[in-house]
């Protein structure tokens, strides 16, 4: 198999020839005026070049003679088109249209590499930079500003991504598209990511499995690294965020450079944090955390051969807040009068490497895309030695990915290809206990879309087959070995129906499956981290969904509109239930499987006002609601509150060297969540106030100061999502931040 896909690689890339370097104009469509400083990109080369005044360009290198290339300008609007060049003169004349719309810009999605308009599923595409308007001191609190998103936290330093209100191995979480596979499966471990050199982060909610393979029934977080630097270009930036709440800083460097061929982004990341502060002004004891992240990725291309070798590390020293053995625990016994930062017990240590290679032909009417990676994962808990750890669980995974996008006549393309995973997950013998045995897990899937467009409609629909097989070893406590086969099988299909440039439509229905997890399969212990004792149940069956999913999308010059209803039904749901039983004082939980339909309904709504009388003013509104019904009532917890969320950002353009560029006022209304399980208790409302300013100097060292403070009012008030709600535990208080960015651009 895999000397035909080399040999067929080989035929279609000798039978084609390359063309030298290109150049062009980007001119007024109406004026027919050369468009100054525009962006040119060279979309699977990951290769820009900026016009100069006059909007000529030159891109340098060797390129197929068909190439995809989108064009950035301000106040107009991006453009993707196919440029052919059959003959010697590789001369581009691209004409950009006056952008009506002032309110949103125009966006390109990482993951279909497409205008966010043209995506037939609706998808939530924020940058690092949008997100930071107002600075978080972690990647899964500035997730939290995305509707439908939601962050499942034990304190600040571990949080963990819902959305719709699933989460866990539920929610796959892809970096470049590598998928991460640690320990997602327990709440009470971060993400393992942090914003280092993030540029986008994308968001489908619902169903994705059809091209991300299984697990992926709530939907997928998609984060992608920051472009690479123009042509010819290098930058390196600093920046330091300071939290007086935590009494917290982190600090990042990070250089890009990119010569003719050769492309560069490298950078580093520390961030220390002590105990967080309630608003009665005690500290959470042992709620302090500290990050380390590394990141490097070398992209090159020579001919129609595109390259990307990237690696990315973090390590993390958490805090676990909240742990006790008592069986009765009062509030008081987990609040202190004084801040620490010190290192103390329990703790847990969480390290990632994540390192891939990705390989792309470009070809006249056929892109080939294979995907490789490595992935490590390291878990250390200790509960109460500080030499033997209670639980060390070593996670590798091999998963890789061949994808080929064929575009043939009548404006079809096709996509398929294969996708797939190897994971290990071991114990070590150093650990005093084990929550689930020495287990191997082997993925493979064949997925196959098509997507037609014509006129208004974008029509898009597939199909995909996965096997998954688990082996788990028996030893001295599991004293059982387990070996199961499972199967899932999904469809989709979709429309996009352009009524204008103004409005859009979309409609979805979507399948999706999960194979139950090793830990609620095989798990037999105390998880420290959550602190129950957890038995899993080794005849729980896949988990199958459908989605029917509406948006629909107004953009005026003024005015912007989202509606986002949806409907999911979710079959042989799992849930982890708490029994009355106690197990060395510690309680026990059993992983159990409905035996009806869990349906989930809801929307997200969002509304932009951008006032012509006030040209600098921007109102953001956004709401999202959630219900989940189930005759069993026992099924399911942790149901996000309803959010309603307003803004309003007052953006400026000044001429002089000192500028204040952006001034943000935020309101995020949690309204009460009264459906709660029986173990669980209910929620009240509460508001939160935030207000950021944005500032810069230009000089010889371009300078950006951020400051600003977060929960203005100082609310005492405990989310419906925390870890720590019963306990009685506050989230944060008032917190001031600062943030310093230097930026350094030169050729």
């Amino acid at each position: 198999m895999i000397k035909y896909i080399v040999c067929t690689v080989l035929l279609l890339l000798g039978g084609q020839t390359l063309a030298q370097s290109i150049q062009g104009e980007v001119v007024d469509e109406e004026t027919k005026d050369g468009i100054p400083f525009a962006q040119v990109t060279l979309v699977d080369f990951h290769m820009t070049v900026q016009c100069n005044e006059n909007g000529k360009f030159v891109i340098r290198g060797k390129f197929p003679e068909t190439v995809q290339i989108r064009i950035n300008a301000t106040g107009y609007e991006t453009q993707t088109l196919t440029a052919v060049f059959d003959n010697e003169e590789r001369f581009v004349s691209i004409k950009m249209e006056v952008l009506h719309l002032e309110i949103d810009e125009v966006t390109v999605t990482a993951s279909g590499n497409e205008l966010k308009s043209n995506s037939v599923s609706y998808v939530e595409l924020k940058s690092i930079k949008e997100l930071n308007e107002l600075p978080k001191a972690s990647l899964g609190q500035m997730l939290e500003s995305i509707p439908g998103v939601y962050n499942l936290s034990t304190g600040p330093g571990i949080s963990k991504p819902v959305i719709r209100g699933l989460q866990g191995t539920r929610v796959l979480t892809l970096l470049n598209g590598v998928r991460m596979e640690g320990q997602q499966w327990g709440g009470d471990h971060g993400m393992g990511i942090s914003e280092l050199g993030i540029g986008t982060i994308e968001v489908l909610k619902g169903p994705a499995s059809l091209q991300y393979g299984a697990d992926a029934l709530g939907g997928v977080f998609y984060l992608s690294n920051e472009q690479y630097e123009n042509q010819g270009s290098h930058s390196i930036t600093a920046s330091s965020l300071f939290e007086s709440n935590t009494m917290g800083s982190a600090s990042s460097l990070l250089y890009k450079g990119t010569t003719k061929n050769l492309k560069i982004l490298a950078g580093g990341r520390f961030a220390s944090h002590a105990d967080y502060q309630i608003p009665d002004g005690r500290y959470v004891k042992n709620s302090r955390f500290q990050d380390v992240n590394a990141k490097l990725g070398v992209g090159w291309h020579k001919g129609k051969w595109v390259g990307n070798i990237r690696y990315d590390w973090s390590t993390s020293t958490l805090g676990i807040p909240g742990h006790t053995h008592d069986s009765i625990p009062e509030t008081a016994d987990f609040l202190s009068a004084a801040q620490q930062r010190k290192k103390t017990l329990p703790v847990q240590y969480l390290s990632n490497h994540i390192a891939s290679w990705e390989n792309k032909f470009i070809l006249s009417k056929h892109t080939i895309q294979l995907l490789t990676a490595f992935t490590m994962n390291q878990l250390i808990e200790h509960d109460e030695k500080v030499t033997i750890p209670e639980l060390l669980i070593n996670t590798y995974n091999i998963p890789y990915k061949l994808n080929v996008e064929s575009k043939l006549k009548n404006n079809i393309v096709l996509t398929y290809g294969l996708q797939g995973m190897y994971l290990i997950q071991e114990n070590s013998s150093k650990a005093e206990d084990r929550l689930v045995p020495d287990a191997r897990q082997n993925d493979n899937g064949l997925y196959f879309l098509t997507a037609w467009t014509k006129n208004k409609w974008k029509l898009k629909g597939g199909v995909r087959a996965d096997l998954r097989s688990i082996a788990a070893t028996a030893d001295n406590k599991f004293t059982e070995s387990f070996s199961k086969t499972y199967a899932g099988y999904n469809f989709s299909l979709g429309a996009n129906y352009s009524v204008s440039k103004k409005h859009i439509l979309r409609l979805n229905a979507t399948t999706g499956f999960r194979i139950p997890h090793l830990s609620e399969l095989l798990s037999e212990g105390v998880h420290h981290g959550t602190f129950r004792y957890e038995i899993g149940d080794v005849n729980l069956t896949t988990e199958k969904a459908l989605q029917l999913d509406l948006s629909y999308e107004y953009a005026g010059e003024h005015l912007s509109v989202v509606v986002n209803p949806f409907v999911n039904g979710i079959r042989d749901y799992i849930f982890v239930q708490p029994q009355d039983s106690f197990i060395s004082g510690v309680q026990v939980f059993n992983y159990r499987q409905t035996n009806s339909i869990v349906l989930q309904t809801g929307a997200d709504l969002g509304l932009h006002w951008h006032p012509h009388f006030a040209h600098f003013l921007h109102v953001e509104s956004t709401f999202s609601y959630l219900t989940m019904l189930s005759p069993d009532t026992d099924a399911y917890s942790l149901i996000p509150q309803p959010r309603w969320t307003n803004s309003i950002s007052a953006r400026f353009e000044m001429k002089s060297k000192f500028r204040i560029d952006n001034v943000v006022l935020q309101h995020a209304y949690y309204l009460p969540q009264q459906t709660v399980s029986p173990f669980e208790t209910a929620s009240v409302d509460y508001s939160l106030l935030d207000f950021g300013v944005q500032c810069s100097f230009d000089s010889n060292v371009p300078v950006q100061l951020q400051f600003g403070v977060r929960n203005l009012t100082n609310t005492s008030y405990i989310n419906h999502l925390s870890r720590l709600k019963t306990l009685g535990l506050e989230n944060m208080g008032r917190s001031y931040y600062v943030k310093l960015v230097i930026n350094l651009n030169f050729k």
